[in-house]
Parts: C-alpha cells; sequence; structure tokens
C-alpha cells in the first residue's frame, strides 16, 4: 500500500503545476445494476433465486496537455443480495471499493507512465466470474503499482517496456497472501503500413506465503502480427514457448513426508499450477525442492466489420497464468462477440465463450452465453437489459444458471 500512496504522491505532485494549463473533465456516474439469477455462485445444489444490485457511484478525471496526461478514477459500490437462495449464500451485503491514478508524460520520441491502483473487492463474486466456483468468503484486497516506457527508435520501430507488482491479501484468514511482479519488453517493427512483427519477453514471479513459503517464476517467449486492413479487417496473433520454475521451502515441515512442489494451496482449495510443474515429491523436513516445465502458448483476435454499424470479433487462446486469486491455470478458450449499432439510441450484441481451466487436480469447462439490449435515453441517461447463461462441468459435477441482467446509468459533467 505504501508504495501505491508513495506514487500517487508523486504523480499528483508532478501532475499539478501542469494541470493549471490543462484541459480538464471530471465526470461522475451513478450506476444501479441488478442481476435477476437462478444460482448466483454457480452452486452445484443451487439454493433458489437471487437478486443482486449493485449501486455505483463512479468519479473519473482527466487532466490534458499536449505533453501529459493524467487520470483518476474513484469507485464505490454497494452489494446487496435478497431472495430465497439468500439462507443459504455464503456472501452478504458488502461494499466494494477501488481508486486509480495514472500519469504518462511525452517527451520528443519517449513515453513515459506511471500507475497506481487499490481496491477491494468481495472475494466469491470474482472467483465465479474468473472460475466457474465461488468458495471464498470476505474480501480480496488489491494494490497494484505500474511503470514504464515506450520510444520510438524509427518511423518503422518502437520499443515498449513495462513493469507491474501486485500484493495481494484476503480478509479470509485461511486465503494465502501473495505477490505478483512482471515485467514485459516488447518491439514493434512495422513492415508496411497494415502490418507489424512483436516479438516479445515477459518475466513474471509469483511468491506466496504459508508455511511451504513457495516462489513461482515464468518466462513467455512470443513472436506475434498484427494486420490492419482499412478499417475492414484487423488480424492480431501470437504464439511462443512458457518455461516455468517452482521452489519450496519445506523447512517448516514439521516431519518428513510426502508435500506438494511448491505447495502452495491456494484459496480456492487447490494446487497452483498446470501438469508437470507440481508434483508430489517426498520431503524431509528442512529441505527444499525445485521443478520446471515448458508449454506453448498461443493466441490469436480477429474483427471483422460487416459495415459502419456491425462488427463480428472472434478470440481463442492457450494461456498459463494467475488469476486474481493467485491460483494458476492452463486456460485453453475461444469466444466470440457480435455488436451492432442500430442507431444513435439502440445497440444490441451477442456475446459466447468457452474455457476449460486445468490445475495440477482440477480440470474445469466453463461456457457463458450472453445477449444484451443497450439504449441511450438522453444524453446523460442510457439502460441495458441482458440474459446471461453460464455452465461448469469438473470433477464435482455440473452446474448452471440463467440470469437477466438490468443496468441504469447517469452520467454527469462536473468539469467540462
Amino acid at each position: 500500500m505504501r508504495k501505491v500512496i508513495t506514487i500517487a504522491i508523486v504523480s499528483l505532485g508532478v501532475s499539478a503545476p501542469i494541470a493549471r494549463a490543462a484541459d480538464i473533465r471530471v465526470i461522475s456516474s451513478l450506476i444501479q445494476t441488478a442481476d435477476f439469477n437462478s444460482n448466483y455462485l454457480l452452486q452445484n445444489n443451487p439454493p433458489g433465486e437471487i437478486t443482486a444490485p449493485v449501486s455505483t457511484l463512479r468519479v473519473d478525471g482527466i487532466a490534458r496537455t499536449p505533453t501529459t496526461l493524467f487520470e483518476t478514477l474513484a469507485d464505490l459500490s454497494y452489494r446487496s443480495y435478497f431472495g430465497p437462495g439468500t439462507d443459504a449464500l455464503r456472501v452478504n451485503d458488502a461494499l466494494d471499493k477501488l481508486a486509480r491514478v495514472r500519469l504518462e508524460q511525452t517527451d520528443k520520441l519517449t513515453t513515459y507512465n506511471v500507475a497506481a491502483f487499490w481496491s477491494q473487492r468481495q472475494a466469491a463474486p470474482l472467483q465465479v466470474a474468473q472460475t466457474g466456483v465461488g468458495t471464498i468468503a470476505g474480501f480480496i484486497n488489491t494494490t497494484n503499482a505500474q511503470a514504464g516506457v515506450r520510444h520510438l527508435l524509427t518511423p518503422s520501430d518502437t520499443l515498449n517496456w513495462q513493469n507491474r507488482y501486485t500484493s495481494t491479501d484476503f480478509t479470509n484468514p485461511t486465503s494465502i497472501p501473495f505477490t505478483d511482479f512482471s515485467s514485459t519488453g516488447d518491439w514493434t517493427h512495422r513492415l508496411s503500413p497494415t502490418t507489424a512483427l512483436i516479438p516479445s519477453v515477459q518475466f513474471e514471479e509469483l511468491n506466496y506465503e504459508g508455511r511451504a513459503n513457495s516462489e513461482i517464476m515464468l518466462w513467455r517467449l512470443m513472436m506475434g502480427i498484427n494486420y490492419q486492413h482499412a478499417g475492414r479487417f484487423t488480424f492480431n496473433a501470437a504464439a511462443g514457448a512458457l518455461l516455468a520454475t517452482a521452489r519450496a521451502n519445506a523447512s517448516n515441515v514439521p516431519s518428513a513426508g510426502a508435500i506438494f512442489l511448491p505447495s502452495v494451496f491456494q484459496p480456492s482449495g487447490s494446487v497452483v499450477l498446470p501438469s508437470g510443474i507440481v508434483q508430489s515429491v517426498p520431503v524431509a523436513s528442512g529441505q527444499s525442492t525445485s521443478a520446471s516445465t515448458s508449454d506453448w502458448l498461443a493466441n490469436v483476435r480477429v474483427t471483422y466489420n460487416f459495415d459502419r454499424t456491425t462488427a463480428l470479433t472472434v478470440v481463442a487462446a492457450q494461456t498459463v497464468a494467475p488469476d486474481s486469486f493467485g491460483n494458476i491455470f492452463r486456460s485453453d478458450s475461444a469466444g466470440f462477440v457480435l455488436q451492432r449499432q442500430v442507431n444513435y439510441s439502440t445497440n444490441l450484441s451477442l456475446a459466447g465463450d468457452f474455457s476449460r481451466l486445468t490445475s495440477v487436480t482440477t480440470q474445469r469447462d466453463f461456457y457463458t452465453l450472453a445477449a444484451t439490449y443497450g439504449h441511450r435515453l438522453t444524453r446523460e441517461w442510457d439502460t441495458a437489459l441482458a440474459y446471461r447463461f453460464r455452465q461448469r462441468y469438473d470433477q464435482t459435477g455440473s452446474a448452471n444458471s440463467h440470469g437477466v441482467f438490468v443496468l441504469v446509468r447517469r452520467n454527469v459533467t462536473i468539469i467540462p
């Protein structure tokens, strides 16, 4: 938290004299949503229907000059729950909180950026959205600091280096706090006005507390391509390799025996890392042990604009990465989004997604299908109505839910 506060103070201090001559805009949003859901936490034995309204107050601020961009965001969201299924629900009424600052400074051919982020969110709804299960009580606290630089070498070549540090802890005492540091470098080489090659290297290190005091290191080596065709068609793809190493310090293990390497039991109750990275190893008390593995990674994103009002986006990927709770999964996923802007006031969308999440002890299939109707009532007021179907399959069985989601939002410009 101290790092985030420090960066925020520095950002405010740097931008304050500039902001006097800046183009400043502050917008507040009042948002009311409600989820009428047959199985809110996607449980195998649904306790009953639940209505989950969320009341949000959000304030966005932007200060802009020709060389500087400063952004702030504050968000308060109150969650409440009603209906026959609340008696067996593992969550209570709660207030989610979020704050973020970001500063971007451009100096001739180089752009620098720093950002800080803090949030406290109810854990179970977030876990369901990411993995299809909701087993964690209480809140997840996330503190994040970022910094990077982008430099234009030539009209055809751009270097980019971004760093991120995240610290996560939980109000639930049985959950394991962890930190996550990543550093990513990429080089964009433009072959033509429409095509660019993007090689990249990313290093990520996760450190977990707990009796084994474990760490996991991930290297991702990727080669990407970006193709754009006159606003009609865009194609982005990348492929490469993952190199992973896990280490566990067994000095706190009370007696010799078989432990999981790296013996990190995450909040969801499962051991991290996909098959081959973590394995059961006989370890004597006081010893440390390690394991390593490799895998392939790939992702593709294609967007086709039928005309100015209709666009189809299709995505597919195989990734190995941690979720917000530190559980590392291999994810094989595919999905689509079809959007149509009917007129200035009305828009429609249809989206579908399939994900297969694989960890040491779990293979979980997660499906989502959603249809949304959005309508702008006035310049300040807009609404949306959506239907969403979710389904999960894993070794514990299957679960599905039907939900109707309603949104009403009012945006008010405080400083134009």
